[in-house]
């Protein structure tokens, strides 16, 4: 996909109208391949995907209780309940 802008490139500094280049961007079709690989192979493996969002969902609220000093330890708890109840089986 090819963004224009209105009144100058700011890559090439070029009159109005003029797409933007970015070697850093990726086609949407390309991304668009990877989420749909992504799906695949999560429905394919919802195993795996629980046990990583369980993994995933602990490891960030450890790591808040550390940086907090386990201040808010429960509420801490509260969204890590909250996040494993919308990603995965509550198997936890």
């Amino acid at each position: 996909m090819v963004e224009t802008f209105g009144s100058e490139d700011p890559v090439h500094g070029s009159s109005a109208g003029s797409p933007v280049t970015d070697r850093r961007e990726m086609p949407m079709s390309a991304f668009d391949n990877i989420k749909d690989q992504a799906s695949k192979a999560a429905s394919e493996n919802p195993d795996k995907v629980e046990q990583f969002s369980d993994q995933g969902i602990e490891k960030a609220g450890d790591a808040v209780d550390q940086k907090t000093g386990g201040k808010f330890s429960d509420k801490v708890d509260q969204a890590q309940q909250a996040g494993d109840q919308r990603v995965g089986d509550n198997s936890q």
